[in-house]
């Protein structure tokens, strides 16, 4: 990759960045109403989409109240993952995702994913251990599954040239 697409990258990948910090923290100050209705909004659609691909109609309120927990904490561990995959590649497209500079990776889902939940102390739904935790395995995930294809590539690479 010649400079000038390596810059255009790297400047696309800042900018997508902010934009999933954005999305994250922006979704964190709404309040509690603002928050359910919007992923409720989400998750009809989802449901809508699967009930017509699968042919069977809504569930009983029960199962749709909890199955649309889970779907809101599943959206917490895609958006870390998103998280950490934008700022792995990032770090590998300036040069710094090495054991010098990689321990910043996950210490950054884990800063983040702290001011998240203060973000939503002062939004009025509280903050929750449970989701600081669910955000950093998402990141996590995302980041360790970035350094596993790292590894691979460079084991192919040294066995080329050797």
């Amino acid at each position: 990759m010649n400079s000038t697409a390596r810059k255009i990258y790297i400047i696309i990948l800042i900018c997508l960045t902010a934009l999933t910090l954005a999305f994250i923290w922006g979704n964190s100050m709404l309040p509690p109403n603002a928050s359910i209705k919007g992923s409720s909004n989400v998750y009809g659609a989802v449901v809508d989409v699967v009930e017509n691909i699968a042919g069977t109609p809504a569930k009983e309120n029960f199962i749709q109240t909890f199955t649309h927990q889970i779907f809101r904490k599943f959206t917490h561990f895609a958006e870390f993952g998103l998280l950490g995959l934008e700022l792995s590649l990032l770090f590998i497209a300036v040069g710094k995702f090495d054991l010098k500079y990689g321990y910043f990776i996950p210490i950054a889902g884990v800063a983040v994913a702290l001011i998240d939940e203060f973000i939503q102390i002062f939004s009025k739904r509280g903050s929750s251990m449970m989701d600081v935790l669910i955000d950093v395995s998402g990141f996590l995930t995302a980041f360790l599954f970035v350094l596993l294809v790292v590894l691979i590539i460079n084991k192919i690479k040294s066995k080329t040239t050797a």
